[in-house]
């Protein structure tokens, strides 16, 4: 809505540099600023979710997580990365980009020392289908939580801009 400062130029310039380094990028844009602003640029972008920041929800993050992963499971993609800012707290946010698949086997290491296994697990079901299952659920709470972070930040930056000019007006 343009009162939120950089927030929206910080995604915005991350995903230019992603686009410079990857020659055939799929995008996928939430929200109407992103979507302009690549119509604008006259970058083609595979699929919108016009929803507003207003309310992030868990229906919401499935339905991207349903668009992602079709053409991740047909092979079309070999890669998904989410560009988002993430909040950390007041007056204090990050722009990320963060690989969802395929996943990094580091994301899931600890430092512990574990024994080694002597004895093959038996699993029921079979590791595809429990795998079948957490992914999906996985992806849509990664993406639920961007789409909080994202809002969070957003509302932040706009309280930012709208105490900056209330000063300036004093002054």
């Amino acid at each position: 809505k343009g009162m939120a400062g950089a927030y929206n130029q910080n995604v915005l310039k991350l995903a230019e540099a992603e686009l410079e380094k990857h020659p055939d990028p799929r995008l996928f844009v939430v929200g109407e600023y992103g979507r302009q602003y690549f119509k604008r640029r006259k970058i083609p972008v595979e699929q919108n979710f016009l929803y507003t920041a207003q309310n992030p929800n868990m229906d919401r993050a499935r339905e991207i997580c349903s668009a992602l992963l079709a053409p991740f499971d047909k092979g079309e993609v070999k890669k998904i990365y989410i560009l988002y800012t993430d909040y950390i707290s007041g007056m204090n946010m990050e722009t990320r980009k963060v690989r969802l698949l395929p996943f990094h086997r580091a994301s899931f290491q600890t430092d512990t020392k574990e024994k080694q296994v002597k004895t093959p697990f038996e699993f029921h079901p079979s590791p595809e289908a429990v795998l079948n299952s957490l992914v999906p659920s996985y992806l849509s709470s990664f993406i639920y939580s961007a789409l909080v972070d994202s809002f969070c930040s957003e509302q932040d930056s706009r309280m930012s801009a709208m105490q900056t000019a209330n000063d300036n007006a004093v002054e």
